[in-house]
């Protein structure tokens, strides 16, 4: 129950009931002579127009909030730099004099997967393009993060990677722009709800300013459905591995390291295999000079070396090895206008099977346990907790599906488990 989406001024907030809102929390503050940052949360009736009387303290964060951006930008104050100067003795501007201006829209990047659950993610950021491939400066939205590519997402801290920050006049052009720069936005390597974002920030509900604390729940499989992958965009992949490899400077005069090979008549074809719908698709290669053709499903696909695809739906043309096919260690990101394709890699066998432990509970993602309750033999009950496992400020209980007798419990509590480990297996 995260926020998810921060935005300010609040949709369809009426002046009277924010000097009221206002009101309440500086006396709130004033109680306890309250100094420095905090935030006061109250939380308001939304089943009809909104009243002076309608809203109810919930609670006071004492502390910057992850939201204080949206704050700044309609207001031009930097929030951090006032903590500093009230702790130096200086007196904070007048109430009068704080004036808005537009409107603001944030969005919070998580490393979790929203299909699942919006379990929480970990790993090394394989890729990490944030804001990429503008042209227009005057279109990019404020970038915060703590993240840089290479680095790992680990356990030990709340999954949120970056933040977006859109300031435009209205509310609509400021949507618009954040939804801009999602759209250049790349993330590979741990899940993200970089697609949920862009599906929530256009659906209409929400657009039209018609949110409660419902939205998300209601409409979460619409939400949260895959794009469906185009065969382009496998085409496309596959010539983006094969470019990657052949401009690899790292290895010039190693013979075995240049793909291409040398013949008389038609280029040496490669395989490529890519995983799709579960299943490993086997793509052949075979370059040409000016294009690559590549070859799945018994149909041939053309990937020119100088454009991509054939610009008719209105993509952009560009080179496939220059920036549209993004390709990492496991997956490749295809850039089109307005959506992002990300494709995996076949890479091992073992690495895309999971456990054959018979009647096995696995962690859901990598963490520690915290608590093992029970033992090898002991008779469980469905939906008894059988462990309890604790990753980016989060505990989970893994349950067991059914009646039955412990068979084996590999892991002791302490013990830290990546994603797929056996935790508790069952008897057959």
């Amino acid at each position: 129950h995260q926020k998810v989406i921060e935005e300010a001024p609040a949709p369809g907030m009426t002046e009277e009931v924010r000097a009221a809102m206002t009101d309440a929390a500086v006396k709130a503050a004033q109680a306890v002579n309250y100094e420095g940052a905090g935030t006061v949360e109250f939380i308001v009736d939304g089943s009809g127009a909104l009243r002076t009387d309608g809203f109810w303290f919930m609670e006071m964060n004492t502390r910057l909030q992850v939201e204080h951006p949206v704050t700044e930008e309609i207001t031009e104050l930097d929030l951090v730099e006032w903590q500093i100067r009230v702790a130096r003795g200086e007196k904070l501007p007048e109430q009068s004099d704080i004036t808005m201006s537009g409107h603001a829209v944030e969005a919070r990047l998580y490393a979790e997967d929203p299909a699942n659950d919006f379990r929480p993610s970990a790993g090394r950021l394989e890729c990490f393009q944030v804001q990429q491939w503008l042209d227009d400066v005057a279109l990019t939205a404020r970038i915060d993060t703590g993240v840089r590519e290479g680095d790992s997402v680990t356990i030990h801290y709340d999954p949120m990677i970056a933040k977006l920050i859109a300031h435009a006049p209205n509310r609509q052009q400021a949507i618009d722009k954040l939804i801009n720069d999602l759209n250049r936005s790349y993330v590979d390597g741990p899940a993200t709800n970089l697609d949920f974002l862009k599906a929530l920030l256009a659906h209409e509900g929400f657009r039209s300013g018609e949110v409660d604390t419902g939205l998300i729940g209601r409409d979460v499989a619409m939400l949260v459905s895959p794009v469906p992958i185009p065969d382009k965009a496998y085409a496309l992949a596959a010539a983006s591995i094969l470019s990657a490899a052949e401009s690899d400077h790292s290895n010039d005069y190693n013979p075995w390291s240049i793909r291409s090979a040398f013949r008389l008549n038609l280029g040496a074809e490669t395989v490529i295999r890519l995983m799709r719908d579960s299943e490993v698709l086997p793509v052949w290669v075979r370059p040409t000079p000016v294009s690559w053709i590549v070859r799945f499903d018994g149909a041939d696909h053309e990937v020119s070396r100088v454009s991509w695809w054939d610009g008719s739906d209105g993509d952009p043309l560009a080179h496939a090895g220059h920036g549209v096919g993004q390709v990492t260690k496991q997956r490749v990101i295809i850039r089109r206008k307005y959506v992002s394709y990300v494709i995996p890699r076949y890479v091992t066998a073992r690495g895309m099977t999971s456990t054959t432990t018979p009647g096995a509970l696995t962690a859901p993602m990598p963490g520690k346990v915290i608590a093992v309750n029970v033992a090898e033999g002991d008779t469980v009950t469905e939906g008894q907790t059988l462990v309890v496992l604790e990753a980016m400020k989060m505990e989970m209980a893994i349950k067991s599906p059914r009646d039955g007798v412990v068979a084996s419990v590999p892991q002791a509590a302490g013990a830290m488990v990546g994603d797929g480990d056996v935790l508790v297996a069952l008897e057959e």
